[in-house]
C-alpha cells in the first residue's frame, strides 16, 4: 500500500524518467544534480545511523531543524501520522507492524539525509499524506486462532528488521500469547469403597432399617443367602447402625417357623464371615435381642428358646461366648436363657467339648438362679432337667456321698467315696469342700432330730447341741483330713454351713450351735471364723442374717483370742 524509499531509489538507478516530481519545488534556487550512485550512498550511510551517537562529524547534535525553515511543519506532519498509525495498530496488529515499519524507515531517511534532493523529499512526504488509502478493514485471517508454534510476521520477511533503529524496538507489539496445552490428569478411582459418596445423599436410619428388614424377609422365605449377604454389604450401613439393623431383623423371626429361623441364623453367620458384621456389633445386637425377648416372655413362652438357638449358633461360630450370655443372666435375670443355651450347645458339641468351653467361661450356674432358688438342690434339679449335670461334677459327688452314708453311715465310707468319686485335683476346690460339708451337715441334722422336721421347738437346745456334737465327732477325722488346717478351706466350710442354714430358713440357735461345735472340736479355727465375719461377698446367700445370729459369740471369740495373746506376751 505504501511505497518505500528503496523502490524510488531503484527506479532512479534504472533511469526511469517517466516519473517526475511535481514542478513546484521547495527551494527556488538551483539544486545540484546528483547521480544515482550518490543517492544510494547517501541513503545507505544515513540508514545505519542510530541514536546511541546522535552527533555529526562536526560534534553538533543532529536535529530536524537542519532540513530547512519548513522542517518543523514536516516534523509535525510526521508525528501526526505516526500517532494515527499507533491508534490504528491497537485494532489491527498486523497493519500496525507493517505501517510502523514503513513509516519509520521513511522518517529516518528524511531526517538523516539533509543532502537529499527536494523532489525525493517531497515524494516521500506525498507518500505519507496519502492517508485516504488506508484500509480499515482487518485482514481476513486476523481473527482466526493461530497455532502456538506460528512464527511472527518479522520472521516471514528476514529483510525487515528493527536493528537499524533500536529506539523503535520498544514500540513493537508484544508477542502473541499462546495458549499452553494443559495436560489431562486422569485420577484413579478410590479403592475405599466403604465410604459413601459425598455427592450421594446418605440413607436415613428408617430407610436403612426398612431395607435390612426386607432382606431378612427374603432370606427367611428361601432366597439365596450369599446374594442377600452381598446386598446387605452394598447398603454400606454406618458402623453405629449395624447392630441395630441385625437386632431388628432378627426380632422378625420370633413368630417364624424353625426353618425360617435357621435360614436367618445362617445369614447372620455369613455376614460375620465376609466381614460385614463384627463380634462387637453382634454382641450389642444380642443384648438388644435379649431385651426384646424379655418384653415378649409373657406373650410368647417360647421366645427364650428361640434366643438360645441364636446364641448357640453364634457361640459355635465364634462370634459370641458363654461368658457374654452369663453376664446377661446373673441373679436369675432372663431365666432360663443360660441353661437353654448350654442345652443347645450340648446337642451340637457333646459333653466333652461343652465341658471345656464352660470351664473356660468361669460362669457360675448357681448365680443364674434367683436369690430365692439359689440352692444346690434347686440347681441339681435344673441341671437334671436339661441333662447338664456333667457340668457340675461336684453336684454328682454330693449325691454319691449321700448314697454312701445311706449304705454305711461311717467316716470310713464317707472318706472312701470322696477319694474314689473325684480326682485329687478337686479335693482343694471350694465346691468339693462345700459338697463334703453339706452332706455331713445333712446327715447329722437328720439323725439329731430323729427324722423330724427341724423346728424351733423340736427339742431342748442344749440336748440337741450335745447330740449334734457326738455325731460330728464321728466324722471329725474326715473333715480334718480334707481341710488340711487351711484357713481358706475352713472359711469355705463356714460358708457351706451358712448356705445350709439359709436353705432351711435359719432354725433358731442352729447356726450358733454348729459354730461352737466346730470350734470346740478344732475342725475350724478361730482365725477362720473371724475372717468369715470380715469377708464381703455375694456368692453365698444369707450372710446378713447369719451374722446377726452369731455376732455376739464372734465378739467373745475375738476378745478371748486377744487375751490369750496378751498372756503369751506376758509369759515371754
Amino acid at each position: 500500500m505504501f511505497r518505500t524509499l528503496s523502490d524510488d531509489a531503484g527506479s532512479t538507478l534504472r533511469g526511469n524518467s517517466s516519473e517526475r516530481p511535481p514542478q513546484q519545488e521547495l527551494f527556488p534556487r538551483v539544486l545540484k544534480t546528483r547521480s544515482g550512485l550518490d543517492i544510494l550512498s547517501g541513503t545507505l550511510s544515513s540508514s545505519f545511523q542510530h541514536d546511541k551517537f546522535p552527533y555529526n562529524a562536526n560534534g553538533f547534535q543532529t536535529t530536524f531543524n537542519s532540513l530547512g525553515p519548513n522542517s518543523r511543519e514536516r516534523g509535525n506532519q510526521r508525528q501526526n501520522f505516526h500517532h494515527m498509525s499507533q491508534n490504528n495498530s491497537h485494532f489491527y496488529p498486523q497493519n500496525r507492524y507493517n505501517n510502523s515499519q514503513h513509516n519509520n524507515n521513511n522518517s529516518n531517511n528524511v531526517s538523516n539525509n539533509k543532502d537529499l534532493a527536494p523532489r525525493y523529499i517531497k515524494r516521500m512526504m506525498h507518500g505519507h499524506d496519502n492517508s485516504g488509502n488506508i484500509e480499515l478493514r482487518p485482514p481476513a485471517n486476523s481473527m482466526l486462532f493461530k497455532p502456538p508454534n506460528s512464527k511472527p510476521p518479522s520472521s516471514l520477511f528476514p529483510g525487515r528488521t528493527d536493528s537499524l533503529n533500536p529506539a523503535l524496538k520498544a514500540q513493537n507489539p508484544p508477542p502473541i500469547q499462546t495458549t499452553k496445552e494443559v495436560p489431562i490428569l486422569i485420577k484413579q478411582a478410590s479403592s475405599d469403597r466403604g465410604k459413601p459418596n459425598k455427592k450421594e445423599k446418605a440413607a436415613t436410619k428408617e430407610e436403612t432399617l426398612k431395607k435390612t428388614a426386607s432382606i431378612a424377609e427374603e432370606v427367611m422365605t428361601g432366597s439365596n443367602i450369599d446374594e442377600a449377604a452381598t446386598n446387605f454389604s452394598q447398603l454400606k450401613i454406618q458402623d453405629r447402625l449395624v447392630s441395630e439393623c441385625i437386632s431388628s431383623a432378627t426380632s422378625l423371626s420370633f413368630n417364624k417357623t424353625d426353618e425360617e429361623r435357621e435360614n436367618l441364623r445362617t445369614f447372620v453367620t455369613t455376614l460375620h464371615k465376609n466381614g460385614s458384621l463384627t463380634t462387637g456389633q453382634y454382641s450389642d445386637a444380642f443384648r438388644s435381642i435379649v431385651k426384646a425377648a424379655a418384653d415378649l416372655d409373657s406373650t410368647n413362652p417360647n421366645v427364650y428358646q428361640i434366643v438360645a438357638e441364636m446364641a448357640s449358633t453364634a457361640i459355635k461360630e465364634n462370634y459370641l461366648t458363654i461368658a457374654q450370655v452369663g453376664d446377661l443372666t446373673e441373679d436369675g435375670a432372663n431365666y432360663p436363657l443360660l441353661y437353654l443355651t448350654l442345652s443347645e450347645l450340648n446337642k451340637g458339641l457333646g459333653n466333652e467339648r461343652l465341658s471345656e468351653l464352660f470351664s473356660q467361661s468361669k460362669v457360675s450356674l448357681m448365680n443364674a438362679l434367683s436369690d430365692s432358688e439359689r440352692t444346690k438342690t434347686r440347681l441339681n434339679e435344673v441341671l437334671e432337667e436339661r441333662q447338664l449335670v456333667f457340668l457340675e461334677p461336684l453336684l454328682v459327688l454330693e449325691r454319691e456321698l449321700w448314697a454312701a452314708l445311706e449304705r454305711e453311715p461311717t467316716a470310713q465310707s464317707l472318706y472312701r467315696c470322696a477319694k474314689e468319686s473325684i480326682s485329687a485335683e478337686h479335693h482343694t476346690s471350694p465346691a468339693f469342700i462345700t459338697a463334703l460339708m453339706t452332706v455331713t451337715l445333712r446327715y447329722i441334722t437328720q439323725e439329731a432330730n430323729a427324722g423330724k422336721a427341724i423346728t424351733e421347738t423340736a427339742q431342748d437346745a442344749k440336748l440337741l447341741q450335745e447330740k449334734e456334737k457326738i455325731l460330728l465327732e464321728r466324722f471329725k477325722s474326715v473333715l480334718q483330713a480334707f481341710l488340711h488346717e487351711d484357713i481358706n478351706l475352713q472359711v469355705t466350710a463356714v460358708y457351706a454351713l451358712q448356705v445350709f442354714c439359709f436353705a432351711i430358713d435359719f432354725p433358731k440357735g442352729m447356726l450358733l450351735r454348729w459354730f461352737v461345735n466346730l470350734y470346740d472340736l478344732e475342725i475350724v479355727e478361730e482365725e477362720a471364723f473371724l475372717k468369715w465375719r470380715e469377708d464381703v461377698t455375694d456368692i453365698y446367700p444369707g450372710k446378713g442374717k447369719a451374722l446377726f445370729q452369731v455376732n455376739q459369740w464372734l465378739t467373745w471369740l475375738a476378745e478371748a483370742e486377744s487375751e490369750e495373746e496378751e498372756e503369751e506376751d506376758g509369759d515371754n
